[in-house]
């Protein structure tokens, strides 16, 4: 079993979304996605991005347990810390 979490964070110019999954046995926290929102998106463009996180949330946990798809961390810091060092260029 596992606990989903949204952890926001807000930079200067972008708000990025991290997906967390943190499993219930082990205490580990897996951070399954990213998302960027820009700030000054239209209203529309922000709906749009939240609609396409929550369901490709659904698919990635549909599809792998999270435990598999990647490694886990004793905490939110540290795994989203990891997560943004491996995907640095993606979410720059």
């Amino acid at each position: 079993m596992f606990e989903k979490l949204e952890i926001w964070e807000r930079g200067t110019d972008k708000t990025t979304i991290y997906l967390v999954f943190r499993h219930l046995e082990t205490g580990l926290h897996h951070v399954q996605q990213a998302n960027v929102l820009q700030h000054g998106a239209s209203l529309q463009d922000v709906r749009e991005a939240m609609a396409t996180h929550r369901h490709y949330a659904a698919d990635l946990f549909n599809d792998q347990s999270p435990a598999e798809r990647s490694r886990g961390y004793g905490t939110v810091k540290e795994a989203v810390e990891m997560h943004k060092s491996a995907f640095a260029e993606i979410l720059a």
